[in-house]
């Protein structure tokens, strides 16, 4: 008799776990089943019969607004010529500024502050900077709707200038202080300071006249064979542009004018493939051995699962399912390295989705690969016939210019691992 109970007791267990509501977004019991308490057969993807496919596609409606604005150039076998340049508005301290200057005394010392936050690529390469004056007033336009390869109107060169990498992602000596790591671009042999000192008190009055007197500022540099991206944090309070001039009474007056806001840069950010390995393989519509991923409307992936809406695998219980993403390392690797993150999305209806409970993406140096755990997502496409297509991205697409190249081989390369309960 208790034998009987302990068997109907089983039985209404797994006829209450298999009959659950296959409308909610996980399944009673994943995530919190260990593999040692059931039968488990793991199986993998692909396999000797199933292949995983797999396409590269370059993006396209990416927005040139960032956490960071980003500057310089590279060219790697891989992904061929990358180029970052950005646009800046220059704003009031504060509003009806008096600078009380001496008209007598022209001699006015102009300086950008950039704040260095990070580098990508060869920091032994140099960089040319150029920088111009903004003809287009960016006032009223929405950053955040424009793509990385909107350009705005430019002219008036205001300066050149070397960038020594190596130098900026330390603290220097500015004046009478030590700053934190920075760029200065010396804009001192300009007319810029001269335009400023000139505007009238409407000009001065609020950010909007100032911004339709002067316009901003244009950061570009000449193509690099090799060379890097600097990640400039144009959101800090240091970044600005210091002007120091002579007042009517003979003192020194210095004054700060701020940029501040994400809303007021704009990454403009152009990829060549031309040359490159990855255009080849944007010509075919599925990769092999390869996967590329690339940042600010470059390469991303499309993977799609349909394989598992085949019959044999409708009563399929998953206890867990991991998409395991393995890294190639290039010859180009040191200066070019996996980025922090990956991000994983559900592509459905054009759009891109959060994939609910899901976890991980975080690169693990150890195993040299990232790991996504999407145990509820899986279940869902075997048991509610759920839209089988994800995407995969390089983690802040439109903030910084990394690249990664995944291993795809049959034997090592990406992998989808589904652990299930027999």
């Amino acid at each position: 008799m208790l034998r009987f109970i302990s068997f109907l007791t089983c039985g209404i267990f797994f006829a209450f776990f298999l009959g659950c509501n296959s409308d909610e977004d996980d399944i009673l019991g994943l995530e919190l089943i260990e593999d040692d308490e059931f039968i488990i057969e793991k199986h993998q993807f692909p396999n000797e019969s199933i292949d995983l496919i797999v396409t590269n596609f370059q993006e396209e409606n990416i927005s040139g607004s960032g956490t960071y604005s980003l500057l310089g150039s590279f060219n790697d076998q891989y992904f061929g010529q990358s180029d970052a340049a950005f646009f800046m508005q220059v704003l009031l301290p504060s509003n009806n500024i008096d600078f009380e200057a001496d008209e007598l005394n022209s001699e006015i010392k102009l300086e950008l502050s950039l704040p260095y936050y990070n580098v990508y690529g060869d920091t032994l390469q140099n960089l040319n900077l150029s920088v111009f004056e903004i003809m287009e007033n960016l006032t009223g336009i929405d950053t955040t709707q424009t793509l990385t390869t909107d350009n705005f109107e430019y002219s008036n060169l205001l300066t050149q200038q070397q960038i020594i990498v190596e130098q900026v992602n330390d603290s220097i000596q500015w004046e009478e202080e030590v700053v934190s790591p920075r760029l200065i671009v010396d804009l001192s042999n300009s007319d810029l300071g001269s335009k400023i000192l000139s505007a009238n008190l409407t000009d001065l009055e609020n950010n909007d006249n100032f911004t339709e007197f002067f316009k901003g500022l244009f950061l570009h540099v000449d193509p690099q064979e090799n060379g890097s991206i600097i990640y400039f944090d144009t959101n800090s309070p240091d970044c600005f542009l210091r002007m120091t001039y002579t007042k009517n009474d003979q003192t020194q007056g210095v004054i700060d004018f701020p940029v501040g806001a994400s809303a007021n840069t704009h990454n403009y950010f152009v990829h060549e493939y031309l040359n490159s390995e990855v255009f080849n393989f944007l010509q075919n519509e599925q990769t092999d051995s390869f996967v590329f991923l690339q940042s600010m409307g470059g390469i991303a992936a499309e993977l799609d699962f349909n394989f598992l809406f085949d019959e044999v695998y409708s009563d399929w219980i998953i206890s867990r399912a991991s998409l395991n993403i393995p890294v190639y390392k290039d010859s180009q690797y040191d200066i070019f390295p996996a980025p922090a993150y990956l991000v994983l999305t559900e592509y459905s209806d054009s759009l891109d989705a959060a994939i609910q409970g899901i976890s991980g993406g975080l690169y693990n140096e150890d195993t040299e690969e990232y790991n996504f755990i999407i145990t509820s997502h899986i279940q869902k496409i075997i048991s509610n016939n759920h839209n089988s297509v994800l995407r995969l991205y390089v983690g802040g697409k439109n903030s910084n210019p990394e690249r990664l190249i995944i291993d795809n081989r049959l034997e090592e390369g990406m992998n989808l691992e589904v652990h299930i309960i027999k």
